[in-house]
């Protein structure tokens, strides 16, 4: 290889090559004694003038012990932005898709005017004035009245939590020079140090009877045949899919077509949040729901923009709430079918085998062991959700059981005190039913 030193600065040479010549520094670093080859770049790009600029500091390095390279390392290192960060975390760790999806939002809400900041210059004094900035602002745009939480408390938590394990990753990171890339370690920890962060409550809510009645009865609305309002049917079958199997919303959400089963009558979910892959007995209204949805789509909730991208349902509650009145979440409906089991006196580790929860026994492994143990509880759960009781006044019932299994089951109560006013009610009332009753027979229809 051929080189053409330069005649002012001692070390610079330019190396002849057929793709292009190009300026390298060739000198020893003092201390180790080691030979170092740095290149410029090409002839044609670089000037004789910069060449020798930067040749002149890298040798400065080199008296001092000090490899350029390194220190434009550790350059880079000390101006790793909040955004280089996330993105380095997120690559190399082995984190779902979802929770990819979750954590970008979280920090893209709270944190995004902060993306292009050093990891350096992010402070203390930042993250605890970000902290009562994001309880304020959710507190201001806050639907929902009734929280289990101050407004704010339970996103203000989760942003500090994902950022706290953005700078964790890199706490105990070292540049070349042996100094600490954080050298006050995590910013975040100043919350729990001055006690700032307060204990999450655990919601506790859920739909009772009469509110999981006005669901049902309202839901049923989507199969009118002009019905063409919010939510839509596709929408009020996931809720009630929901309802009968406890299922978690992604979980339900983003389930596919080969992952339903009608001839061996299985649900398979690949990839729920514990990992570990669940399945789900095809109970009749499950079946009867499920079928009602069928089309050429890999997703059972298919976008209407993007028939081959899953329906968002990022609405959906908004929708039934307005329709319903009754205020709740996703996870109030998987508390709801778990309290109905409670109250029909289903043990907790019965509940939790259907519920998907971490803790599962080897015997849990077995398919067909699972689907005998859960199809009870989802049948029980159908039978209590469209188990029908209606009470006109205190003197007059209307009891129709497990429509539409055992037929139109109709039962009038009246005792010695009714009215021809009374009677007239009811059969008034019973008309208004069978309109509602009508349609919750359609949901079956295949």
């Amino acid at each position: 290889m051929k080189y053409i030193a330069d005649t002012s600065v001692k070390g610079l040479k330019k190396k002849i090559q057929p793709s292009g010549n190009a300026w390298v520094l060739i000198a020893k670093q003092r201390i180790v004694n080691k030979t170092i080859t740095i290149t410029y770049g090409k002839v044609a790009s670089i000037s004789l003038t910069e060449a020798r600029n930067r040749a002149k500091q890298d040798l400065a390095l080199l008296s001092q012990g000090i490899n350029p390279r390194d220190k434009q390392h550790e350059l880079a290192q000390t101006g790793k932005t909040l955004s280089d960060a996330i993105q380095e975390y997120l690559t190399v760790r082995n984190i779902k898709p979802s929770t990819i999806e979750s954590y970008r939002g979280t920090l893209t809400r709270n944190f995004s005017d902060w993306f292009e900041k050093p990891l350096r210059a992010i402070s203390e004094e930042m993250v605890l004035a970000r902290y009562k900035r994001i309880q304020k602002d959710v507190a201001e745009r806050a639907i929902q009245k009734k929280k289990a939480n101050p407004p704010g408390e339970a996103e203000a938590q989760k942003a500090i939590r994902t950022l706290t394990a953005i700078f964790n990753s890199f706490k105990d990171d070292r540049l070349p020079s042996g100094e600490r890339l954080l050298p006050l370690g995590n910013p975040c920890e100043v919350l729990t140090r001055k006690g700032v962060r307060k204990s999450i409550k655990r919601r506790e809510t859920y739909l009772n009877a009469d509110q999981r009645e006005i669901l049902r009865d309202k839901l049923s609305e989507a199969w009118f045949e002009d019905w063409n309002g919010q939510p839509t049917k596709q929408q009020c079958i996931y809720i009630l899919l929901l309802l009968l199997t406890g299922a978690r919303k992604n979980e339900l959400r983003l389930l596919k077509w080969s992952e339903v089963n009608f001839d061996e009558g299985v649900i398979t979910f690949l990839d729920p949040k514990n990992k570990k892959k669940h399945y789900l007995p095809i109970t009749r209204k499950i079946e009867s729901l499920l079928k009602q949805l069928r089309g050429g789509n890999s997703y059972v909730f298919y976008s209407m923009y993007d028939s081959n991208k899953p329906e968002s349902m990022s609405k959906v509650i908004q929708h039934v709430t307005k329709l319903t009145g009754i205020e709740f979440t996703f996870h109030d409906l998987r508390r709801t079918t778990a309290t109905i089991l409670s109250e029909h006196g289903y043990q907790l580790d019965d509940i939790a085998r259907l519920l998907n929860h971490s803790k599962r026994s080897q015997t849990d492994e077995y398919v067909q062991t699972t689907l005998l143990a859960i199809r009870p509880l989802i049948e029980k759960v159908g039978e209590e959700l469209f188990t029908f009781q209606e009470q006109i006044s205190d003197n007059i019932k209307v009891k129709e059981l497990n429509l539409p299994f055992l037929g139109k089951k109709r039962i009038f109560s009246f005792d010695h005190k009714q009215t021809d006013s009374d009677i007239k009610n009811a059969l008034n009332l019973d008309r208004r039913q069978k309109i509602i009753k009508h349609n919750i027979e359609k949901m079956w229809q295949t």
